[in-house]
């Protein structure tokens, strides 16, 4: 793998929580936001990783459905992450 692939795939990974994370932490002790802003952050968060994806050095065919399938883990990724992380730091539990 070449380090720009290695970097892509790094981002697409990591990034969507790693920004899921910061909105939330930042959110819930400064500003106590409720759950429409947090679907915002969700979906901007999926878009962070999907720059990694779609930067990929794949064939075109390959990226649509990679990016078709990104869409819908990482939605339930973050999803179920952003539940536990609220649960377990600010015992916001549902």
């Amino acid at each position: 793998m070449k380090k720009k692939e290695v970097i892509n795939w790094i981002i697409a990974l990591v990034g969507p929580f790693l920004a899921t994370t910061l909105y939330l932490l930042i959110s819930r002790t400064a500003f106590q936001q409720g759950t429409s802003d947090d679907y915002i952050a969700v979906t901007i968060s999926i878009f962070v990783g999907l720059y990694g994806v779609i930067r990929l050095p794949y064939a075109l065919g390959i990226k649509a459905i990679a990016v078709v399938l990104y869409l819908v883990v990482a939605f339930w990724a973050l999803f179920y992450y952003s539940l536990s992380l609220l649960c377990a730091v600010f015992n916001q539990c549902v």
